[in-house]
């Protein structure tokens, strides 16, 4: 509210005097005592609000012990209620969003709480993803929470981790946003705060999968690898997919993964090779002409030539992945099964 507006409010007093003020005021007060008795707790917010505000002009100091409790426009809960994330009582809410490339940018969690209340510090959010974490994935995952500690790996969480990723769309160099779940990068993994704990669970097995995996592995083989092993794990817990159509029914109607749908969405959203037009080993694009638009492919063997753009083209951006500015860092000794 501008404070010329909050000027025009307090000369709306009616001028009365100190005597009068104080009079005013110990009136308020004892009826707001019988009227909690009678019209409850809404009354008697509104009553001591003004009765503090009538000593507020007077300059005099008033006892604000009971005001915290009233929330605004009404609300005499004390505002709205915290994102399972946000609340460590919470975390064990299996409810939000089962998709592994969810995320929208929400803001840094540590800077938005309901009016009234504090912000939910790092620690506190990274205590109760934690335990959501463990709840999921304990006992049947302590061999690999302890690798991962064994490794170095690190873990920090975010509210959203975005790639812009440059594609030709036939006709110009766009961009195309990659919303991930969770990036890892020499053993540094990062992930999205999902909210609901088996989803955490989940990309923790994703991301750790590719932290264990030789260097000799292709990008789209880790792809496929960490895909598959991530629904292995889903389904042996009784959870839906990460991604639609990456179930089939087998013999007998069983559900089991669907390895040609992962393949065709890691080779659909993950950049990978791309034939070679003299029929040699495959290449891979590597980046494009901003001036002339030109492809530039890489060779297998580390030499490079330009093509005009085929539409579909896209290669990784190698502009720095967007995020909210901090992060919050996990206990990796925290996240283990007892």
């Amino acid at each position: 509210m501008p404070s010329s507006t909050i000027r025009r409010l307090h000369r709306d007093q009616r001028g009365l005097s100190s005597v009068e003020y104080v009079v005013l005021a110990v009136l308020i007060v004892s009826v707001s005592a019988s009227a909690w008795q009678v019209f409850g707790n809404d009354v008697r917010c509104k009553l001591g609000q003004a009765s503090a505000g009538i000593f507020g002009a007077l300059g005099t100091p008033t006892e604000s012990k009971g005001l915290e409790q009233c929330g605004s426009a009404g609300d005499s809960a004390g505002g709205l209620a915290r994102a399972p994330w946000q609340d460590p009582a919470a975390a064990g809410d299996p409810g939000g969003s089962t998709s592994r490339r969810a995320g929208e940018d929400s803001g840094d969690a540590t800077d938005r709480a309901p009016k009234g209340k504090k912000p939910v510090s790092k620690q506190a959010q990274a205590d109760a993803w934690t335990k959501g974490v463990l709840r999921v994935m304990c006992p049947g995952d302590k061999a690999f929470l302890q690798d991962l500690e064994k490794r170095g790996v690190s873990i920090t969480l975010f509210q959203s981790i975005t790639y812009n990723d440059p594609i030709y769309d036939g006709t110009r160099w766009t961009t195309k946003p990659f919303p991930a779940a969770g990036t890892q990068s020499a053993g540094q993994l990062e992930f999205i705060q999902n909210g609901a704990p088996e989803d955490d669970a989940s990309v923790v097995i994703h991301e750790g999968t590719h932290a264990m995996q030789p260097a000799t592995m292709s990008p789209r083989a880790k792809e496929y690898d960490a895909y598959f092993v991530e629904d292995q794990w889903r389904l042996a817990r009784g959870l839906p997919p990460a991604q639609p159509g990456f179930r089939t029914k087998g013999p007998g109607g069983k559900e089991t993964t669907n390895v040609a749908a992962i393949k065709a969405f890691v080779d659909s959203e993950y950049q990978g090779d791309v034939p070679s037009p003299t029929g040699g080993p495959p290449e891979r694009i590597k980046s494009h002409d901003p001036k002339t638009g030109e492809t530039i492919v890489r060779r297998a063997n580390g030499t490079t030539y330009r093509r005009p753009p085929i539409k579909g083209d896209f290669y990784q951006s190698n502009t720095p992945v967007q995020k909210p500015p901090g992060g919050i860092p996990i206990d990796m000794a925290k996240l283990q099964c007892p």
